[in-house]
């Protein structure tokens, strides 16, 4: 089911300006669309819009052929009639019900027959590796368990688009590698369309087919991930994709001096892994390694030249803090911004 948001705006009383101001956003049908952006940018309070359970104050969303909220229409489509399934970021799983009743809660509200719910919660509590812990209470089960509960609870009942606001952001590193694998794996085998929201750009690269970079309750991009880290759309979203960010020096910097360039660029930006270091010669310019940390297969080097200190993400050890590095690049992997910090 395809997705769309028309000029919607959200504005919380009290507040000197909008949550989400003039957001258009298409998603097609089957897509996996990640919205990724910083706290308060309103990545949240979109997908609260699109489930219904806060009103547009302008604009109009539409799922498939059907609009569900346009105040100007005098439309809104109450959360449970718009078939979408939404899995909180505390997953708010009932204490008091044990796991197999929680997640046949929504077949039960959907009046479905008992064979048929037992058949159908069977089937996804084994899908989920829940099938030896459908009697357990959720206070009994892991951070990861929870989870796939939610999941399973939410998927049972068919959706045909699927909301996730910050799936990954209660559990550690290892069970977010494997949640994302199940959700990948899930997204495929059901084919609705998903959309989630995080903060954290590994979950985005990694999952998503599409990312919707929001800032300041605007869309700053929208793009395959790829594209959204090699092309960033502006200079917000080169500092914010990327870790260590992409690397901004003015045009008039050494290091980037005779990149060739449009005459509008100011800002030349080039990512960490483009950097090559060797060690210093007299007739090169000359940086200072501040740190060189490594992260397993590879280093992040900070390095200072007078006033500007850049990263470098290579894959092996260049020297120690102190030491004089020469630092090159290809021109072609550099990106160029305007003065107001757009993309050339």
């Amino acid at each position: 089911m395809s997705l769309r948001l028309t000029s919607v705006t959200r504005r919380y009383r009290g507040a000197k300006r909008a949550a989400v101001d003039g957001l258009d956003l298409d998603v097609p049908d089957g897509a996996l669309l990640c919205l990724l952006g910083a706290s308060g940018c309103g990545k949240t309070t979109t997908l609260r819009m699109i489930a219904g359970l806060d009103q547009v104050d302008s604009g109009s969303i539409e799922i498939g052929v059907r609009t569900v909220d346009a105040p100007a229409s005098g439309v809104f489509v109450a959360p449970d009639k718009r078939d979408v399934g939404l899995v909180f970021q505390h997953y708010a799983l009932w204490p008091h019900m044990r796991v197999r009743q929680i997640v046949e809660f929504g077949l039960r509200e959907r009046h479905v027959p008992r064979g048929e719910r037992r058949e159908l919660v069977g089937a996804i509590l084994d899908r989920l590796g829940l099938g030896d812990l459908a009697e357990r209470y959720p206070s009994e089960l892991s951070g990861g368990q929870q989870q796939r509960v939610a999941l399973a609870r939410t998927l049972v009942v068919r959706p045909k688009m699927l909301l996730l606001d910050e799936p990954l952001s209660n559990l550690d590193a290892q069970l977010a590698s494997e949640m994302r694998e199940t959700i990948r794996t899930l997204h495929r085998e059901f084919g609705c369309t998903t959309v989630f929201v995080t903060h954290d750009q590994s979950d985005a690269m990694a999952l998503a087919d599409r990312i919707a970079v929001m800032h300041g309750g605007r869309l700053a991009q929208l793009g395959a991930p790829l594209e959204v880290y090699r092309q960033p759309a502006t200079i917000h979203v080169a500092r914010f994709i990327g870790e260590p960010p992409m690397n901004l020096l003015p045009v008039s910097h050494p290091l980037v001096a005779s990149v060739p360039r449009d005459e509008r660029t100011a800002t030349v930006g080039v990512r960490p892994e483009s950097l090559r270091l060797s060690p210093a010669s007299p007739a090169d310019p000359e940086w200072t390694i501040r740190s060189a940390l490594p992260t397993g297969a590879s280093w992040v080097h900070s390095l200072e030249r007078g006033e500007t200190v850049i990263s470098a993400h290579v894959p092996a050890q260049a020297g120690a803090p102190g030491d004089q590095v020469t630092v090159a690049f290809d021109a072609a992997d550099a990106s160029h911004f305007d003065a107001s910090g757009v993309r050339i």
